[in-house]
C-alpha cells in the first residue's frame, strides 16, 4: 500500500532521478483499472528502415511517489551521485541537446527545472504535492514514454522502484497483482517492439524512510537500508544501439567507480535484422591441432564451417577457436562474452572462453579467414568424433532477474536488501512482447572424418 509520507528536509540531493528508490514500495500504486487486465495481443507496428538520426532531446520521467522520497534522506550516499554521473555521461556525448524533467504518479507534470538545476545539488522532491504520490499508473507512464520514443528522437529516462501495486491487491493477493503488471507491461511494450528498444538498470542505494509492505494490512516499517531501484532508458532501436556502439551505455558497466550502485542490466531490443553474421573455424591456432580444413576450403580465404578431424585426435578431448562477429549484435560486451548466455549442443559441447581479436593468438593461415570476425570463442569437445557443432546466442532472462524479485516482501518486517516486489513479472512482460526474439544468432561446424 502506498506508503505514508513523512517529509525529511534533506540537504541537497540531486539524485532525484534515482528517486525511484524503491520500497517504501509497495506504496499502492493503484491504476484506473476496475478489474485486473487480461492478456491483450495488439498489431505490431512494423519498424521502418530509417538511417540513424541525430537524437533531439533527452527526456528523464521520476517516479514521484511516496515510495521515492525516502531515497532523499542521504545526502552522501551514491544514489544521486550515480544519476547525475549517468547524466553527465549523457551530456557529454550529446553536449547541445534540450533536457526535460517530469515528474510522474497518477498524472504526467512537467517540472519546470533544466539539468543544471536537477546537478546542483538542489532538492529534487522539494514539493511533494505533485500529483497523487499514492499512485503511480505505469499504463499511462509506458504510455506516454512509448509514444516520445516512437514521435521523437528522443532518449526516454524513468527512474522508479517499479514497484506495482493495486486498490484490488486485497482482493486478488500478490500472485494475481504481479501476473497484471506482466499482462500491462506486455500490452504496452508488444505493439511497438519492432522499433524501440528498452534497457533496463538495477541499481541500489540508500532507503532512509517508511516501508509499506503491499499485502496482509501490516504497518509501516522504519528501515534506513540499502534497497534497489531501476533505470529504463526506451528511445527507438537505432538509437539504444548507437549508445551501445559507441559504449555510452557499456560504460556504466565497466566504470564500476563511477557507478558505485550498479548491480546488472538486461536489454530489449528487436533483433530481427541480424539474420547471418560471418563467422570461421580457426583449426590451426590451437594446439595440438585437432583438425584440417577440407580441400575446398583451403584453396581460399572465406569462411571454415567444414572441419576434418586429423587421425591421432579420433575420441580424444580438445579445444578449437571458432571466430564470430558479434558487431551487429546491439547487446552489451559483458552479455555477449558470458559463455552461459549461449546453447551448445550435441552433449559435449563447451564454450571455454570468449576473447577480443586483439587478445587472442592467432596464426597468420587462421588470421586471413578472420574476415569482419570481433570475438574468438574456445570451443571444447569432450570426445572428438564426426559431428555437427551447433552455438545458439539466446535472448533469455539472466538469473538476476529472478533473484530480484519477491512477492512477499516487507512481510514479518524483513524488508530485503535486493528484491523488489513483483520484479520478475515486469521483466516476463517484456519479454514476451519481445518474444519473436528467442535466438538471435544460430551458426554450425560440421565435423568430418
Amino acid at each position: 500500500m502506498k506508503n505514508k509520507i513523512v517529509i525529511v528536509s534533506i540537504s541537497g540531493l540531486v539524485l532525484i532521478l534515482l528517486m525511484i528508490g524503491l520500497l517504501n514500495h509497495q506504496k499502492e500504486r493503484q491504476t484506473s483499472h476496475e478489474k485486473l487486465p487480461s492478456k491483450i495481443v495488439p498489431g505490431i507496428v512494423k519498424s521502418t528502415s530509417q538511417p540513424t538520426q541525430a537524437i533531439d532531446s533527452i527526456k528523464v520521467f521520476l517516479d514521484w511517489s511516496g515510495s521515492m522520497f525516502p531515497y532523499e534522506n542521504n545526502e552522501n550516499d551514491f544514489f544521486r551521485t550515480d544519476i547525475n554521473n549517468l547524466f553527465d555521461l549523457l551530456n557529454k556525448t550529446e553536449p547541445k541537446i534540450n533536457w526535460e524533467f517530469f515528474a510522474v504518479n497518477n498524472k504526467i507534470s512537467k517540472l519546470h527545472f533544466g539539468l543544471s538545476h536537477f546537478t546542483s545539488g538542489v532538492k529534487v522532491y522539494n514539493n511533494q504535492n505533485i500529483g497523487d504520490v499514492s499512485q503511480t499508473d505505469f499504463e499511462k507512464i509506458f504510455g506516454q514514454l512509448l509514444k516520445q520514443s516512437i514521435n521523437n528522437n528522443s532518449i526516454n529516462i524513468f527512474i522508479s522502484d517499479l514497484i506495482y501495486s493495486t486498490k484490488l491487491q486485497e482482493d486478488h493477493g500478490p500472485q494475481s497483482v504481479a501476473e497484471s503488471f506482466e499482462s500491462i507491461v506486455e500490452n504496452k511494450f508488444h505493439k511497438y517492439s519492432k522499433i524501440v528498444g528498452v534497457v533496463v538498470f538495477k541499481m541500489i542505494a540508500n532507503y532512509n524512510g517508511l516501508y509499506s509492505p503491499s499485502f496482509g494490512g501490516l504497518p509501516d516499517v522504519k528501515i534506513n537500508q540499502n534497497r534497489p531501484y531501476y533505470i529504463l532508458i526506451i528511445a527507438r532501436n537505432n538509437i539504444i544501439k548507437k549508445l551501445i556502439k559507441r559504449n555510452d551505455l557499456n560504460n556504466i558497466i565497466s566504470l564500476r567507480n563511477n557507478f558505485q550502485g550498479f548491480k546488472n542490466y538486461f536489454v530489449f531490443v528487436n533483433t530481427d535484422s541480424i539474420q547471418n553474421v560471418y563467422y570461421t573455424a580457426l583449426p590451426y591456432s590451437k594446439r595440438p591441432v585437432l583438425f584440417s580444413a577440407t580441400r575446398n576450403d583451403l584453396k581460399g580465404t572465406g569462411k571454415i564451417t567444414d572441419l576434418v578431424v586429423n587421425s591421432n585426435m579420433t575420441d580424444k578431448k580438445g579445444d578449437f577457436y571458432l571466430g564470430i562477429d558479434l558487431k551487429p549484435i546491439p547487446f552489451f560486451n559483458s552479455y555477449l562474452e558470458d559463455p552461459s548466455n549461449y546453447l551448445t549442443s550435441p552433449e559435449g559441447i563447451k564454450i571455454l572462453g570468449i576473447k577480443t581479436i586483439a587478445s587472442s593468438k592467432i596464426t597468420p593461415l587462421d588470421n586471413l579467414r578472420l574476415g569482419s570476425c570481433s570475438r574468438i570463442l574456445d570451443i571444447e569437445i569432450s570426445q572428438i568424433k564426426p559431428e555437427t557443432i551447433k552455438l545458439i546466442l539466446q535472448n533469455k532472462l539472466p538469473e538476476w532477474v529472478f533473484n530480484s524479485s519477491s512477492l512477499t516482501d516487507g512481510l514479518h518486517n524483513n524488508v530485503s536488501d535486493s528484491t523488489t516486489f513483483g520484479f520478475e513479472y515486469f521483466m516476463k512482460g517484456l519479454m514476451n512482447a519481445y518474444a519473436n526474439n528467442s535466438d538471435i544468432i544460430s551458426v554450425k561446424v560440421n565435423i568430418k572424418k
